[in-house]
């Protein structure tokens, strides 16, 4: 109540915790930072990539959409990620309650991938 600025604020930079992950297995990890290390960043590398995949999927697909079902389809990617990321900071901000969207992240990182990987196989042939 004494500082609505800094709450704000605050609440914006607890977004980043809900999608930081440290550890892949909840109980037994292995120790050292090198581990840790590697899982952050892949996990950085993996919501980028996962983002850019969202980015060209929206690019290449949505002009082909005649039944408007991937609109829908990207509409609800969108709000499933500001709504996971919008409640869990007001609330206790934790990585695993951004596990639920993973199978997106996944699906999308993929897809930017398979992409990639098509563009070097057609360079490849000429």
């Amino acid at each position: 109540e004494s500082d609505p600025q800094e709450f704000i604020l605050s609440r914006l930079r607890k977004l980043w915790y809900v999608w930081e992950k440290h550890r892949i297995f909840p109980y037994a990890n292995p120790t050292g930072n090198t581990y840790k290390l590697m899982v952050y960043w892949g996990n950085i590398i993996l919501l980028i990539s996962s983002l850019a995949g969202f980015a060209v999927w929206m690019k290449l697909e949505m002009r082909k959409d005649k039944s408007g079902f991937k609109k829908v389809f990207s509409y609800l990617i969108i709000l499933l990620v500001l709504y996971t990321s919008v409640l869990h900071a007001f609330t206790i901000t934790s990585g695993r309650f951004s596990i639920p969207v993973y199978p997106e992240v996944f699906l999308f990182a993929g897809y930017l991938y398979f992409q990639i990987f098509a563009k070097i196989k057609l360079l490849m042939r000429r």
